[in-house]
Parts: C-alpha cells; structure tokens; sequence
C-alpha cells in the first residue's frame, strides 16, 4: 500500500463528504485515533478496514490504497451481464451503440 498517497486520499475524501474523523470511525468500526493515524500515515489499515473505508466513501479499495488511479469502483462483469440481460431487446440495441461509441471516442483521446 503507498502509505502516503493512502493518507492524502483518505484525507481528502473526508473532507469531500466533509464528515468528521469520529463520525467516519464510527460508521467503520475503528477508533477516531486509528483513523488519524491512517490519515496522517502513521500507521496502515488492515485490508478488511481499508476494504470497509472504499465502501463507505464509495471508491474503489485499488485507488484508496494507490494501485489504481480509477477511483469509482468498476462494475463487475456480472453485474453488468445481469443488468443487460433486464433491458427490452430495443435498449440493449441501444446500449450497444452507445458502449461502441464510449469506446471509439475514448480511444481516440488516448492517442
């Protein structure tokens, strides 16, 4: 975990939802001293805390502790299966091109 990009993460979300320390131990079990030794990168969480924290902030774990710079959380391949498979024969159509067009046109910005 990059302990100091953690911190600063951890940090900043806090203050995005602008809630308290105490208030965001509370709701993840973990003490108000712990969770500010975490954002002052003191110490690290263990992966089930900071598995606990993504979700309470609504991120992704891999861009909490730094080894991914995509912060919403990916949906799973079955979840998104599992949503298509809902949509009227006419929206799946049309989910479709819009997939190929979210996808020609973001492969165009990378070049």
């Amino acid at each position: 975990m990059e302990e100091k990009l953690f911190a600063k993460r951890l940090r900043d979300l806090r203050d995005e939802k602008n809630v308290s320390q105490e208030e965001v131990a509370k709701e993840v079990g973990i003490t108000k001293s712990t969770l500010s030794k975490y954002e002052l990168g003191k110490n690290e969480p263990g992966m089930m805390v900071a598995k606990r924290l993504a979700d309470y902030f609504h991120v992704s774990f891999d861009w909490l502790v730094g080894h991914s710079d995509e912060k919403q959380p990916v949906m799973a391949k079955k979840e998104l299966a599992n949503l298509f498979s809902k949509l009227l024969e006419k929206d799946k159509l049309e989910a479709v091109r819009y997939m190929e067009y979210l996808y020609l046109t973001s492969s165009k910005e990378k070049k």
